[in-house]
Order: C-alpha cells, then sequence, then structure tokens
C-alpha cells in the first residue's frame, strides 16, 4: 500500500499545520474580504492586471501554453516559486521540475487555479490565506497564519511524454499479443475475470490486492497479498484510479499505466526502485468496494 500512496509522502510542500501567531481572529469569509482587498490593492499598486476568480483568487498568465488544462484530476509536472505576497521574499522554489496530483495534499489556491491554465503555460497565482496555509500556517513556522502568498509556477506540458509512453506500451503488447482496452487517458488495461459487481466512482473505499513492477521489467515495486483498502480518490498512482473505474467489483485486471499517469518526474522514495518518467504494471484483484 505504500507504494501506491508513496507519492504523497513525496511531495510535503503544501501541508497545511500549526499555530496561529494572529492576535485578531476573524471569521473565514471576513478574512477571505480582508485578503482579497489586500491582494487586489498590491496588485494595482504594481500595475498588475490580473484575472479574478470568484475564489478570491487572482492570476496572470505570463506566457500562453497550447496544451490542454488539466482537471482537478490530473497529475501536473510544475517548476515553482514560492514568495510572501508583500515582500516577493522566497519562501520555497522548486530545484527541478516535479510532478503532482491535484486532488489531494496541495494548497486549495493550486487547485483552483492549475486547471485555469493551459499546460505550457506560465502563470503566476496570488492566493489569499484561505486558499492556502489559513489560520494555522505551516508547522515549521516558515509561513505564518493568514498569509497571503503568490507562486510563479511553470506547468510544463507532458503530451509528449505521454504520446512516447502510449506508443512504448502499445509496441509491447502487440508483442506479447496481449488484446488491451486503450482508455482515452492513454492507460492500457486486460481483463482476466469480469466481475459481477458494481464500479466504483472516485468517491468509493475500494478493497483489493496487487502487485506491480516496472514496465518490461521484473523488478517489483510493491505487493499486497492479504486484502487492503483505500479511498480510490487518493490513490497514487492515478492510473489506478482511472482503471479501477472501468472494471466490476470481482475483476481481475492488468493496468499498463503510462508515466504521466504514475509518478511522472518524480522518483520513489529510496530513489532508484521507480525512476522519473517509468511505466508502470498493476495487477489488481478488486475484491470490494462501498
Amino acid at each position: 500500500m505504500n507504494k501506491i500512496l508513496s507519492i504523497l509522502s513525496l511531495i510535503g510542500l503544501f501541508f497545511i499545520a500549526g499555530c496561529s501567531k494572529d492576535p485578531v481572529v476573524l471569521n473565514p469569509a471576513d478574512q477571505l474580504t480582508k485578503d482579497i482587498q489586500l491582494i487586489d490593492d498590491y496588485l494595482a499598486s504594481k500595475n498588475i492586471t490580473a484575472v479574478k476568480d470568484a475564489s478570491g483568487l487572482r492570476y496572470v498568465v505570463t506566457q500562453e501554453g497550447t496544451g490542454l488544462k488539466p482537471s482537478i484530476y490530473s497529475n501536473v509536472n510544475v517548476s515553482y516559486d514560492g514568495k510572501f505576497l508583500e515582500s516577493g521574499q522566497s519562501f520555497d522554489k522548486s530545484s527541478k521540475p516535479l510532478t503532482i496530483y491535484l486532488y489531494t495534499g496541495i494548497i486549495k489556491g493550486w487547485q483552483i487555479g492549475l486547471p485555469l491554465v493551459n499546460k505550457g503555460s506560465k502563470v503566476t497565482l496570488y492566493i489569499p490565506s484561505g486558499l492556502a496555509y489559513g489560520a494555522s500556517g505551516t508547522t515549521d513556522g516558515t509561513i505564518p497564519a493568514n498569509t497571503n502568498i503568490s507562486f510563479d509556477i511553470e506547468l510544463l506540458d507532458d503530451a509528449a511524454q505521454l504520446a512516447k509512453d502510449v506508443a512504448a506500451i502499445d509496441k509491447y503488447l502487440d508483442s506479447l499479443k496481449i488484446t488491451a482496452i486503450k482508455d482515452p487517458s492513454g492507460l492500457r488495461y486486460s481483463v482476466a475475470a469480469v466481475g459481477s459487481g458494481s464500479k466504483p466512482t472516485l468517491t468509493s473505499t475500494v478493497y483489493f490486492t496487487y502487485s506491480s513492477t516496472l514496465f518490461k521489467k521484473e523488478t517489483s515495486i510493491g505487493q499486497a497479498t492479504s486484502i487492503v483498502s483505500a479511498y480510490l480518490g487518493t490513490i497514487v498512482p492515478v492510473g489506478l484510479q482511472i482503471g479501477f473505474q472501468q472494471i466490476s467489483k470481482g475483476s481481475t485486471a492488468t493496468f499498463y499505466i503510462p508515466s504521466s499517469l504514475g509518478l511522472g518526474l518524480n522518483t520513489s522514495s529510496d530513489g532508484t526502485t521507480i525512476p522519473a518518467n517509468s511505466n508502470l504494471v498493476y495487477t489488481i484483484q478488486f475484491v470490494d468496494s462501498n
């Protein structure tokens, strides 16, 4: 199970915890109103024209990409620089591009903002505190409570990598005469046993066993011979979220997952088991869901 969810431990940037240092406690609605005014005043003082989202987020696309817009359930490849709004001082900056799953484990400002932008774009997000680290701030105290921030983000386009990965998977399946179902996402899967139960949704809890390997290699990257459970919307790799929704409870299926639906540019926590841009293979026995 740790292998499936390991990406969440790789990306610790956006978790929210800590203690408030703000002596004036406003309710969330009033804090948001205050934050929006501060952000709008800042933008006006810098002569920055930003798009105003109803959530309170403000954003400026500085380079327009030509790729598709991600969904909340997408993996995205990004480089970023997080700054305090007023001072412009950087509090966190990526040293290299990495892959992040938008649905869970990151601040709401990213979840709202990045689906508004085409892949290949560069964008600056101006994020009110309630869509960032909130009334708690960060655990280490780097970002105090109720702090407005900005992120300069390059949203990389992974279309070329996806096309390369899908071509390699299809060639491999053809060479072994494996008949696989082709999902529009790029996922390929074969069903060895068809179950009679219902199909899950992203809000389902699924119960299953699994084994997983690197594509075209014998290297195991994880397995569970006893039944494990997980909330489908949080399972990583995201290719499994797509795959589970295609099969009925009681089925056994093998999923061939292109890297952009896997860990993407990230590596596994040990740095060696799963290299960046690795295609993955998961065989799942789907036992139950609720």
